[in-house]
């Protein structure tokens, strides 16, 4: 398995299927315009886990600092979850960009990874369409 950065909004397209899950009601137009903003921001980098030669996982990463970054987005394909593939790209990112830090917001379908990759979890209360909900921001510190 392999995680290589993407920077040709072309090849991006190709992971909607994968990362639609990390959206608020997805569109393929939404993920199109989405996508264009990430390669536009000199702060961000998009990633494509490749393993049998196909896509197994995408995330969207946030650099803030020589070591520390935010994900802003990270999802496996369906026909390769529980299979690690999300905890390699983390382990990957980290040991790549020397990360001291890594961060991420998240809800309650997707806090287990976060808690079974090793970060430390901390749910906070947000509004959402005038209704409280409860988000987890998530930190994995080296």
């Amino acid at each position: 398995m392999q995680l290589l950065e993407l920077t040709a909004l072309e090849d991006i397209l190709g992971g909607y299927d994968i990362y639609k899950d990390c959206m608020y009601l997805p569109t393929g137009e939404k993920y199109r315009r989405k996508m264009a903003e990430y390669v536009a921001d000199g702060a961000v980098k998009i990633f494509a886990c490749l393993g049998d030669d196909q896509w197994q996982g995408m995330a969207v990463v946030r650099f803030l600092a020589a070591d520390k970054a935010e994900l802003e987005g990270i999802a496996t394909a369906p026909h390769a979850r529980g299979k690690g593939i999300g905890t390699f790209m983390v382990a990957q990112l980290m040991e790549r960009y020397c990360l001291r830090e890594l961060a991420a917001e998240t809800d309650d379908d997707a806090v287990g990874f976060y808690r079974k990759a090793g970060f430390s979890v901390k749910p906070f209360a947000e509004i959402y369409d005038g209704e409280t909900v409860t988000r987890y921001q998530c930190v994995l510190t080296k």
